[in-house]
């Protein structure tokens, strides 16, 4: 099982950016489980 952990800084209340960046970086992730930080989306 490959694990991975996404670390960046949200930016707060800017949901729809918040996730426009998250998705570009799963979509290179090539594993099974990814752990996000707390406040992900909202910042």
């Amino acid at each position: 099982m490959k694990v991975g952990v996404l670390q960046f800084k949200p930016e707060f209340m800017r949901i729809e950016e918040n996730l426009n960046r998250i998705k570009s970086m799963v979509e290179k992730f090539d594993g099974d489980v990814l752990i996000l930080p707390e406040l992900t989306f909202s910042g």
